[in-house]
């Protein structure tokens, strides 16, 4: 019965926050504007997006699969991708990434008779590789091109990265205080340095590239070229919020961090919030049509 209650009290909590951000969100946005742009979109620039999701799939498998080969798992790489993709098809729903790589975790755990702890401490190795990443890019872009930053003021920039890396050590510090994960944050520890190999590195600067494609192409369909220094500053700390938990799949905390940061350079709210919608609406279409062709082929058991 308490579980229940929990569970109860977390999803209210999680409507609460949703509505919240929604609120802070539409109360500076003009509704008619916002569709205008939306049904104004150029249609071209959003063809990138049919190779998009997979691709980002594609690089981040390859990033997984140097893991596991660091913990002596050999899994076919078909195997591994169809994992991956069904697990950030499922993450689009749920409070936290996290939970799609408990997805991922259990399914291949199951199918192959393989520790799921250790396959968990793969995932979150997988996921913190990519943090290393969205950590420092932001950070030393401002100081590299701060030449090229004449209109913003970045104090909101480093405030938003003391956050985050804050939340980060404060996770690893008090991991005892959550039993369910203090188990496999004791696994993980010991491999931290596999982190800043440059083939993983690699990995996850290409992963970060193409969402910086991604983003610059949304903008552009609604008639915004952006400077891409400033999509170095502000996208990797805008896909930092996929992993606070407080709504499904960030929505609302990354829209608010994403209107609130492209206001430092003039865009309007309306065009923010339209790139954002666009590219939800765009990552959800080729996602569902991938994953609904991936469950007409199961993993088959070994």
């Amino acid at each position: 019965m308490p579980t229940k209650i929990n569970l109860h009290h977390h999803l209210i909590v999680k409507i609460g926050f949703t509505l919240f951000f929604a609120w802070i969100i539409f109360r500076q946005i003009h509704l008619s504007q916002l569709l205008t742009n939306l049904t104004t979109a150029t249609p071209l620039p959003l063809l990138y997006f049919l190779i998009h999701f997979p691709l980002a799939v594609w690089i981040s498998t390859h990033r997984w699969q140097i893991i596991l080969r660091h913990f002596h798992f050999k899994l076919p790489f078909s195997q591994l991708f169809r994992s991956y993709f069904l697990a950030s098809f499922y993450s689009q729903f749920l409070p936290t990434d996290i939970a799609g790589d408990l997805y991922k975790s259990l399914s291949l755990a199951r199918h192959h008779r393989l520790s799921r702890k250790l396959l968990f401490v793969t995932t979150l190795l997988d996921r913190l590789s990519g943090l290393v990443i969205l950590l420092l890019i932001p950070f030393f872009c401002s100081w590299l091109l701060f030449p090229f930053l004449p209109r913003i003021s970045l104090s909101p920039v480093y405030l938003l990265i003391f956050v985050f890396a804050f939340l980060l050590v404060a996770f690893f510090s008090r991991s005892a205080f959550i039993p369910i994960i203090s188990s496999t944050i004791t696994k993980l520890k010991p491999h931290l340095l596999l982190l800043f190999k440059p083939n993983l590195l690699f990995w996850s600067l290409l992963f970060l590239l193409q969402n910086l494609i991604a983003y610059y192409l949304v903008f552009l369909s609604l008639g915004i070229n952006l400077p891409f220094h400033y999509l170095l500053l502000f996208i990797p700390l805008i896909q930092l919020t996929n992993l606070i938990p407080l709504t499904p799949s960030a929505f609302g905390t990354k829209e608010a961090i994403g209107l609130f940061l492209f206001d430092l350079i003039g865009v309007s709210s309306e065009i923010t919030l339209a790139a954002f919608l666009l590219l939800r609406a765009l990552l959800l279409i080729t996602s569902t049509l991938g994953a609904a062709a991936l469950h007409f082929h199961p993993i088959k058991s070994s």
